[in-house]
């Protein structure tokens, strides 16, 4: 085993039953289907047992024997996750070789996971915010141990973002719909996400602008409407702000 399997070039890639050999530059997730599944790397063999779940961390030359199971693969570099998390969590998820190099879950770690890979599977495209949150949900179990309660109130309220962008939203209200002060809502917002809460409703409503212009000919002042933006104006501001040009310039290319 001493070839580079390929990067997957998207934030998430979900396969059954790949017994290709060689080095993951990703990590992995290995769900083992309705019987035991080889796991055979350098540090030796791991057997998962019908319904285990393990994590791989990256750069490992490991094998999985010919036997029904599921691999979600994610690249915490190519994830687009803000600077601040992703030093967060590189020492628990990444190349660290002081981490194991593979890890049961169990208990809630494994339910909360088993649920989120459902989710990830289901989703509409790898792209999409919905996606984006479950795999920020994921990766703080991956790297927490499990979500603290304070946590997985904000991926809620990341995912009511989502669903409401479109709508007047106050960074105060949604501290307060997480029941926490706005100070200590605040600090833990930019501790996951690595910018404040109105810099990410922003980027939401920008990403999706962004949708709308490539795969859409609706007007600006359509799209600045559909997307939570004041009018047209504003939307321009933010896009070439966040995106570094302009909505006319981004459609015109592509």
């Amino acid at each position: 085993m001493d070839k580079n399997l390929p990067e997957i070039n998207v934030p998430f890639d979900i396969v059954k039953n790949d017994t290709d050999t060689g080095k993951r530059l990703y990590g992995a997730l290995l769900c083992a289907g309705s019987g035991d599944v080889r796991v055979s790397m350098k540090s030796g063999v791991h057997i998962l047992e019908k319904g285990d779940i393990a994590y791989i961390r990256p750069m490992l030359d490991f094998s999985v024997s010919d036997a029904e199971f599921t691999e979600l693969r994610f690249d915490i570099h190519t994830l687009d996750i803000p600077l601040a998390y992703a030093q967060r969590i590189y020492h628990a998820l990444g190349e660290d070789e002081l981490c194991e190099d593979l890890t049961l879950l169990s208990g809630g770690r494994k339910d909360g996971v088993k649920q989120l890979i459902s989710a990830l599977s289901a989703a509409e495209s790898a792209f999409s915010m919905r996606a984006y949150a479950d795999l920020l949900s994921l990766l703080s179990i991956l790297a927490d141990g499990g979500e603290c309660p304070e946590e997985s109130e904000i991926h809620s309220i990341s995912r009511y973002i989502d669903s409401h962008s479109a709508e007047n939203l106050e960074a105060a209200a949604l501290a307060e719909m997480c029941g926490m002060s706005y100070p200590n809502f605040a600090r833990r917002f930019h501790e996951l996400y690595g910018r404040s809460c109105k810099e990410h409703i922003s980027h939401v409503r920008t990403v999706k602008a962004r949708k709308l212009l490539m795969e859409t000919d609706l007007d600006l002042s359509v799209i600045a409407a559909e997307t939570g933006f004041f009018d047209s104006s504003h939307l321009i501001r933010t896009y070439k702000k966040l995106m570094g040009t302009t909505p006319s310039r981004e459609r015109r290319y592509k």
